[in-house]
């Protein structure tokens, strides 16, 4: 049975979150197969609540248009099973990438493996469960649970060919999309590095941004934009 929608209103903003019945105990024991780990606690906790989460913002009752989901496991993994890891560019010159989970949304199927650091970045993004499928991006917000440090790592993954880290928990994640969807709210966790190949003013874009919600959630924004410049 599907839970009751949540309506949040806060000032003259109501957020409208729609929590499907969590489907955990049905698919852990063969998400953690392929892998090879037990799911780190803060997924654990979320998706043992609900089968991900869906979004919507309204300003005096007029859709904000920043509706976005947050997948649930099966839409997440896309297939339970191991993902394929290219040892060499020849592996993944004969890998049908366009048969792979999430090609052409986190990763192209016409990926160019020639780059320097290709074929490092393009396992990351194969390896990657979709979280947020960006509306209006060719982009997603991503997870790797087999980072090369820690138990996972939360990524950008920009154009199908680049994957810009985000230094940000699960939970902190969950938090900010429950109050800013599909704004570009996490922009305050990417890195210089990521600034400068997006040739984007990432302070400047979160002002954009989030300039409708500066008035209900202040302390928020606030923290974002603080973020934000303190990477500067």
């Amino acid at each position: 049975m599907q839970p009751p929608q949540e309506r949040q209103v806060v000032g003259r903003t109501t957020l409208l979150l729609d929590r499907p019945p969590s489907t955990l105990a049905l698919h852990r024991e063969a998400l953690e197969k392929g892998l090879r780990r037990p799911l780190p606690a803060a997924f654990a906790d979320f998706y043992g609540r609900s089968d991900g989460l869906s979004y919507e913002a309204l300003q005096n009752g007029t859709s904000r248009g920043i509706g976005e989901t947050l997948c649930g496991l099966e839409a997440a993994f896309g297939t339970f099973e191991r993902a394929p890891q290219f040892r060499t560019v020849a592996a993944a010159e004969e890998a049908s990438l366009f048969s792979l989970p999430h090609a052409n949304v986190i990763f192209s199927e016409d990926y160019d493996i020639y780059e320097r650091g290709s074929l490092a970045r393009l396992n990351a993004l194969v390896r990657s469960k979709l979280l947020v499928s960006l509306n209006g991006q060719s982009a997603a917000l991503v997870v790797d649970f087999a980072p090369q440090k820690g138990d996972y790592q939360l990524a950008y993954a920009y154009c199908g060919d680049t994957f810009f880290p985000l230094d940000l928990r699960f939970e902190d994640f969950v938090y900010y999309f429950e109050r800013f969807g599909g704004t570009n709210w996490f922009f305050a966790f990417l890195t210089k590095k990521a600034e400068a190949e997006m040739n984007i003013d990432f302070v400047l874009e979160l002002e954009r941004s989030l300039a409708p919600f500066q008035d209900d959630f202040s302390s928020d924004v606030g923290a974002l934009l603080k973020q934000a410049k303190g990477r500067r």
